[in-house]
């Protein structure tokens, strides 16, 4: 065999491959085995009732399945040919144990074998992967918890690559994830889908780790490595799952929807300096119209619902910027109105301070001046820099620029990121000199 063609058995034919179709085709076949594995993993852990089981096994598989299917082909469903390998090794393994020291060191739920695998309906799969999800979100976990978890046993990331994207060494990674298989094993959590009763406030628990991924994928951060760029497609990719899962959940599509219409206009979030332009400057002919009008469908069929809430109407915000040919022609008023809702579903002080940037901009700078004085009066937001920023912005626009200078001082101060300072130095380089 030369260095430049290889020859494989595929399906009792002889067949040379060039060395680029071949590397090709193992990369085809990787990526196969991802995906699949994301679904088989589900119905594994359902059928041996054990995390760390499921795992062992399902990486058996993959690894066979990489020479396997280089020679015969990727099969036409790749998920049930892992669950199928997964469970007949175990089963093997198991007998195995049995007939040798009659010592069972694997926990598996007998089953007959007659019945299994490849019988298994779309609605057993699609509960899998549901018990799967709510698994990595139950409450037993903490936030951290559950943020690991869902990115490395649902998004099948490995350990060193959510180190990289969440900064936290690998070790800290590793304890965590160690830590909640212990924890579903003594504690006996169960792997369920929640009754009605807590249904929606467990599912509100995933949609906020969903969306704790993306922003922590979509911030900028300077010099930020490979991994946390793809986070937010990760996050994107995690809620269209679901959302697959439970189509007619309002705020699956409502985050969705959000998460589609930030990465609309990610490739102009930061300039080729890496400063970060506001979305008043943001040149709009560079953003992705089609996830602008998926986002636009999402959005409608949620808001057509009767229970959508906080993430549908941030979306529905996002959306009238996203329709403005520019910050000029934005519809303030229809914004102030979301925001209104929005205050209803979620009063929290990040909405208020943007709402007051909204009423700003219908009924001008002294208005929000005004506004976010009564913000700080009340002990919110004294610590969040773009409260000082856009305080500085209202008394430029009015003409103090004396206040505009020291206010812009105070946002810098308050900064922690990098490309954040480098912005407002910028902004207070463009102030008038005096």
């Amino acid at each position: 065999m030369s260095s430049h063609n290889l020859q494989i058995l595929h399906k009792d034919q002889e067949i040379t491959y060039s060395k680029n179709t071949y590397d090709q085709y193992q990369t085809r076949i990787a990526e196969v085995c991802h995906d699949a594995s994301k679904q088989a993993l589900a119905t594994l852990v359902r059928l041996f009732g054990d995390l760390d089981l499921a795992e062992s096994t399902l990486q058996d598989a993959i690894q066979i399945a990489k020479k396997h299917w280089l020679q015969q082909g990727i099969p036409g469903n790749p998920q049930e040919w892992l669950i199928s390998t997964a469970y007949l090794n175990a089963m093997h393994n198991l007998r195995f144990v049995d007939n040798t020291s009659g010592i069972n060191h694997i926990a598996v739920r007998r089953q007959n074998p007659a019945t299994h695998l490849m019988e298994i309906s779309r609605s057993e799969l699609r509960n899998d992967q549901l018990c799967l999800i709510f698994l990595c979100c139950h409450p037993a976990f903490n936030v951290e918890t559950q943020l690991v978890l869902t990115l490395h046993i649902v998004g099948r990331l490995p350990i060193n690559a959510i180190a990289s994207a969440l900064s936290i060494p690998q070790k800290v990674i590793a304890q965590r994830i160690m830590r909640a298989k212990i924890k579903v094993r003594e504690h006996r959590i169960e792997y369920e889908i929640p009754t009605s009763a807590y249904f929606l406030e467990r599912l509100n628990a995933i949609l906020h780790i969903i969306h704790l991924i993306f922003n922590a994928g979509y911030q900028i951060s300077f010099d930020r490595s490979q991994d946390q760029r793809d986070l937010f497609r990760d996050a994107i990719q995690l809620c269209r799952w679901l959302l697959g899962l439970l189509p007619e959940e309002s705020e699956i599509q409502g985050l969705l929807a959000l998460m589609l219409l930030h990465n609309a206009r990610q490739t102009v979030q930061s300039s080729i300096e890496n400063d970060l332009v506001l979305l008043f400057e943001h040149d709009r002919s560079h953003w992705k119209r089609n996830l602008i009008v998926e986002s636009r469908i999402l959005i409608g069929q949620a808001l057509n619902s009767s229970c959508f809430g906080s993430y549908t109407l941030q979306a529905a915000i996002a959306a009238v910027h996203a329709e403005a040919p520019d910050a000029e022609k934005t519809d303030w008023c229809r914004i102030v109105g979301l925001y209104d809702l929005l205050m209803r579903v979620n009063p929290v002080p990040i909405v208020e301070f943007n709402r007051v940037i909204a009423l700003a901009m219908v009924h001008g700078p002294e208005t929000g001046l005004t506004m976010t004085a009564s913000l700080l009066q009340r002990g919110l937001l004294h610590d969040y820099h773009l409260m000082y920023a856009a305080r500085a912005d209202f008394f430029y626009r009015l003409g103090q620029v004396n206040m505009a200078i020291k206010t812009y001082e105070q946002a810098l101060e308050l900064a922690q990121l990098e490309p954040e300072r480098q912005f407002i130095e910028y902004r207070m380089a463009e102030l008038p000199q005096i």
